[in-house]
């Protein structure tokens, strides 16, 4: 297996015991996301989220708008990837 396919692999497994523990799910169409977040991986040194402006700590994927609460207010995180479960039916 690839580095690259190995951080994707590690990211899509913290997403998805994340998803687990909260009763959300991972968007149907994570893949590209899940490419782009291990990009930053390989640029950045961790999983920080590609639609938000800043490299903190407070934007590693899992962020904490998703971790306090974003996902029940809005259905989704910032980017999407994570969902209400039905918000994933949605099309």
């Amino acid at each position: 297996m690839a580095t690259s396919d190995r951080v994707a692999q590690e990211i899509r497994s913290r997403l998805e015991e994340f998803c687990s523990q909260r009763g959300y799910v991972l968007n149907p169409a994570s893949t590209p996301l899940i490419d782009d977040l291990a990009k930053m991986h390989r640029q950045h040194g961790d999983f920080y989220c590609p639609c938000q402006p800043t490299r903190a700590p407070e934007t590693v994927c899992v962020c904490s708008a998703a971790k306090n609460g974003l996902v029940e207010l809005e259905g989704a995180c910032f980017c999407g990837l994570v969902l209400l479960p039905e918000k994933s039916s949605e099309g």
